[in-house]
């Protein structure tokens, strides 16, 4: 399970084990320093606010977010520059070319900033084939260390099999060299089939099934750096039926301690970091 990290929720108070990633919502700095403390210098770190996602005016907008989060993101990428930012999340297609200025706009800032960013975050189907025209002056913009983020989730063990909800990047050559990676995975309802949450549609064996075989999926593409289950920390009214809290100890018992990537003085990862023979 090499590739898997865990979603985390304002925390989490199990073990995280040695991960490739983790990604955390609505933390604090303080918080940070704690999972980097546990999880170490390799493992890259994703922090996500939920906020409003208004694209109305969408480079003032940027401008806002990078304003209102810079001494918190600062002060986490105190703690290991293995770390990266997400701001909107699962934008539609209608909003596509507004979304495409406030992503050109907040990497510019970004980057001004010394920090790295993970962009679009787009739910399973989205953009459609079409739309990501639109959206490659965003790619564009990404520089060393950006990330481009998916969403994919699967109804059943089934649907695991379907290349447009599950690993839908080995169809599109509009990614190709891009940097991937998964800010959010697991089972939901995907094309009107399925239930909320792999607790309404099957039991923790089934669901490391799944997970096995969704890692033996990202282990393709070396480019791919891996995928946050979705979710564990606080588990919210809605999201009771995805929570992975107790399930996650026995996710970290199948990690490789050995597979570890080499790094720079700065603690970025090289591009001859070895995975299973291949590179990232």
């Amino acid at each position: 399970m090499d590739k898997l990290g865990l979603h985390v929720i304002e925390g989490y108070s199990g073990t995280l084990g040695k991960p490739r990633l983790v990604k955390l919502v609505d933390v604090s700095p303080a918080y940070v320093a704690q999972v980097r403390a546990q999880v170490g210098p390799n493992c890259l770190i994703i922090v996500r606010w939920v906020a409003g996602q208004s694209l109305d005016a969408p480079e003032y907008r940027a401008q806002e977010w990078v304003k209102r989060y810079r001494d918190a993101m600062q002060a986490m990428a105190a703690t290991g520059s293995n770390i990266a930012f997400e701001a909107y999340n699962e934008i539609p297609d209608h909003q596509a070319a507004a979304y495409c200025r406030f992503e050109c706009e907040r990497l510019a800032r970004m980057h001004a900033a010394g920090l790295r960013a993970v962009v679009g975050n787009f739910s399973v189907g989205t953009p459609d084939l079409p739309t990501w025209d639109i959206y490659r002056p965003m790619l564009q913009a990404m520089r060393e260390g950006d990330l481009l983020g998916l969403h994919e989730y699967w109804s059943d063990h089934a649907d695991l099999g379907n290349h447009w909800h599950v690993g839908r990047w080995r169809l599109l050559p509009q990614l190709d060299n891009i940097p991937l990676v998964i800010t959010e995975c697991g089972r939901d309802v995907v094309e009107g089939r399925g239930q909320p949450g792999w607790r309404k549609s099957c039991g923790a064996d089934e669901f490391l099934v799944d997970l096995r075989v969704y890692n033996s999926i990202l282990m393709q593409q070396d480019r791919i750096l891996g995928a946050t289950v979705f979710t564990g920390g606080k588990i919210y009214s809605d999201w009771t039926a995805f929570d992975v809290n107790d399930l996650w100890p026995r996710v970290v018992a199948e990690y490789n301690p050995n597979r570890y990537p080499a790094q720079d003085e700065h603690g970025n990862l090289t591009m001859d970091a070895r995975w299973d023979g291949g590179t990232y």
